[in-house]
């Protein structure tokens, strides 16, 4: 077969770029109030400016499950998993916990996109169609690396209080924030 590029529902990428490429996409998890919602799943329409909206990493159980399942479609040839940025969620470390669990470091790499949103999908549509092409692991693995490092993502958050709620800014740095 050939290699299966796995991602998460941060790199915004269209319904028809995935079936085309045949990119695994693992939902985030919003928190709505006591709801939990998988990102791109739930038909749940969510009202992100709501004050109760905080986000949820994938867990490791997720991703070992699906970089399983993309291993397995890959026939062993391997997989390149990009995730939204470790500053930005806890999704890269719980990708790198699941291989680890696997046991399987020589044939899932786990790439940190640097960015969200089109920073994150920007390397994940380079490393598939270089998978796409044929490339080896370590082919499509440099070039999700090399498109990541060339992007630069800037965020404007509307009110810094929903990252503090959500573990994402101290106390102190929301206040600052607010104030400035």
């Amino acid at each position: 077969m050939a290699v299966v590029v796995v991602t998460d529902s941060a790199a915004g990428l269209s319904a028809d770029l995935v079936a085309e490429l045949g990119i695994e996409v693992v939902p985030l998890h919003v928190l709505v109030g006591e709801h939990e919602i998988r990102e791109g799943v739930d038909p749940i329409e969510i009202d992100y400016t709501a004050d109760s909206v905080t986000t949820s990493a994938a867990s490791p159980g997720e991703l070992r499950e699906a970089y399983e399942r993309a291993l397995s479609l890959s026939d062993g040839d391997g997989v390149v998993a990009v995730h939204l940025s470790r500053r930005l969620s806890a999704t890269w470390e719980s990708g790198r916990q699941a291989v680890r669990d696997m046991g399987a470091e020589d044939r899932v790499r786990v790439v940190d996109s640097l960015g969200a949103g089109l920073a994150t999908g920007l390397p994940v549509l380079a490393a598939a169609r270089k998978a796409r092409a044929g490339e080896a692991l370590n082919d499509v693995y440099e070039r999700a690396v090399s498109a990541a490092t060339r992007s630069r993502t800037f965020i404007l958050v509307n009110r810094t209080e929903q990252l503090r709620k959500g573990g994402r800014l101290s106390s102190a740095a929301a206040f600052f924030g607010s104030e400035l």
